[in-house]
């Protein structure tokens, strides 16, 4: 399970996944301890950063777009 955003702040740090940084695209990958998820499963990926404040872009699960 990989997530991908787009986001307009920096320095991004988070939990319930692995996170890394690449300019302002940030990707989350599954964590050891639990490597995927049920059918009809949900997982919240949180994350603070320090820049200005914005919406993330371009949200993906395993390159599906998400929507809000």
């Amino acid at each position: 399970m990989t997530a991908r955003a787009v986001t307009p702040a920096c320095r991004c740090r988070g939990w319930n996944g692995t996170y890394s940084q690449s300019g302002a695209a940030v990707t989350v990958t599954a964590p050891s301890h639990s490597p995927s998820l049920d059918a009809g499963a949900s997982v919240s990926l949180d994350f603070t950063a320090n820049g200005p404040a914005g919406a993330p872009s371009a949200v993906t699960l395993d390159q599906a777009v998400c929507t809000a």
